[in-house]
């Protein structure tokens, strides 16, 4: 069951796109679920785990677009030029990252989009408003503050996914014998996360690419906040 509903599906669902309209659906956020987050969250990391699992399986269960066609094979050659195989262990930390980031890409970078397009509607809606001028309402600290909470959680599915998956493939006998500490590891992942979609800084673009020259200083804030997540 975990295959039929994907994590993009999910999160539109959470956000309340329900009418097929994309990131323009359901412009005054009432549809809006608690926790949406939380709940994308957790489809997004069974959605990593499935992506991962489905080298060669064919078709695409995760609703990713990643079908067998785009398969990234595990096998490291331990000779190559690299004679203590640490080219090849970047080699799989690489293809590894490219497989995930094609199932999560997509969903954080719609999220950014969504997000910051009902912020910027609500905005329209309260701009005359002075109760909202001096505080924020409660479907925009959901939006804000569950965005943080989700690109968080998915930066965390994604260093996790790859540690699990790959320090078992790198420090595998067929490797050959070298010395490739956990902690050179983990600064490789979080390099490659920092350089992908999921980065704070791709976020934050997302983010003020919605503004489309708009002056909303909530929308700004959240992307200054993504840049240091």
């Amino acid at each position: 069951r975990n295959r039929i509903v994907g994590g993009m599906a999910v999160l539109r669902w959470g956000l309340g796109e329900r009418g097929g309209g994309g990131v323009n659906d359901g412009d005054d956020g009432s549809a809006v679920l608690p926790r949406w987050h939380a709940l994308s969250s957790a489809a997004v990391q069974i959605g990593i785990e499935i992506a991962l699992s489905d080298s060669g399986s064919g078709g695409d269960p995760t609703g990713s677009g990643f079908g067998a066609g785009d398969d990234i094979g595990m096998i490291i050659d331990g000779g190559g030029d690299d004679a203590d195989g640490t080219d090849g262990a970047s080699s799989a930390l690489s293809r590894r990252m490219k497989k995930i980031m094609t199932y999560v890409g997509p969903i954080v970078q719609h999220t950014a989009q969504r997000v910051c397009h009902l912020l910027v509607k609500a905005h329209e809606r309260h701009s005359d408003d002075i109760k909202y001028k001096k505080k924020l309402s409660p479907l925009q600290v959901d939006l804000v503050e569950g965005m943080k909470q989700f690109i968080s959680s998915v930066q965390h599915h994604v260093i996790a996914a790859m540690g699990k998956e790959d320090l078992s493939i790198i420090m595998a006998p067929s490797v050959g014998t070298f010395d490739l500490g956990s902690s050179t590891i983990s600064v490789d992942i979080e390099c490659m996360v920092a350089k992908s979609e999921l980065s704070g800084a791709s976020i934050a673009s997302a983010c003020r690419t919605a503004l489309e020259g708009r002056d909303i200083a909530l929308i700004e804030t959240l992307a200054r906040s993504m840049e240091g997540v």
